[in-house]
């Protein structure tokens, strides 16, 4: 009972030292919170994700003769390909077939981290994505990719066809950084630091008074 009731006091405690000082807490949550929104506005360079949609299939393409029913093992199998190409998207030599047709920044070292692919609620369908710091750059990427990619798979993966669907276009807004993230996370920052100061100000105050007092009863 004992160690609830200081845990409460102590809490109480911590509002009081917080009360007085609400506006310094709060202008100083504004302020980091606006230095990071212009942070993430001006100061880092933006990068821009251009959007590829691609249809992979187990069928033989679009000449090959289609099934009269499609069973669930068939499904199952066309859903799998798409972590497959997805996988393939990794390789080197896609990498350097893309190249010749664009000009992919950093090399294939961030090759990788630029494209990825994410399937569109579990379906044959998925989602391409390169991100680049030119917009122009990306959606040339990504169109280089929609070139080579389906013969790529195709030469790989035995029984699997890939059609585009979609061909990315120039993307028209940032795709990072998101200044609303930055603003919110300094924000957040500013309100522990600022409350952390006031009550760590507000204790040594008080064990400062409290070590005065006990000096002048000792005399």
């Amino acid at each position: 009972m004992d160690e609830k009731k200081s845990i409460k006091l102590d809490f109480w405690k911590c509002i009081e030292y917080l009360r007085p000082k609400a506006a310094v807490v709060i202008c100083l949550t504004v302020l980091l919170a606006l230095g990071g929104f212009l942070t993430a506005r001006f100061l880092i360079p933006p990068t821009y994700r251009a959007e590829l949609l691609l249809y992979a299939s187990n069928s033989g393409g679009p000449g090959a003769a289609e099934p009269a029913t499609l069973t669930a093992s068939d499904l199952a199998a066309s859903k799998s390909l798409v972590d497959t190409c997805a996988a393939l998207l990794d390789s080197r030599t896609l990498y350097e077939e893309v190249a010749r047709l664009s000009d992919p920044d950093g090399g294939y070292k961030s090759w990788h981290r630029r494209v990825t692919a994410a399937s569109v609620e579990g379906s044959e369908v998925f989602r391409v994505y390169v991100t680049d710091r030119d917009p122009t750059r990306a959606a040339a990427i990504a169109n280089a990719v929609a070139e080579v990619f389906p013969g790529y798979v195709s030469g790989i993966a035995e029984g699997c066809s890939l059609h585009v669907v979609d061909r990315a276009t120039v993307p028209e807004e940032r795709y990072a950084p998101s200044s609303a993230k930055y603003a919110a996370l300094a924000g957040l920052l500013g309100a522990a630091l600022s409350c952390a100061w006031v009550v760590m100000s507000g204790l040594a105050a008080e064990l400062k008074g409290s070590a005065a007092c006990a000096a002048y009863k000792g005399r």
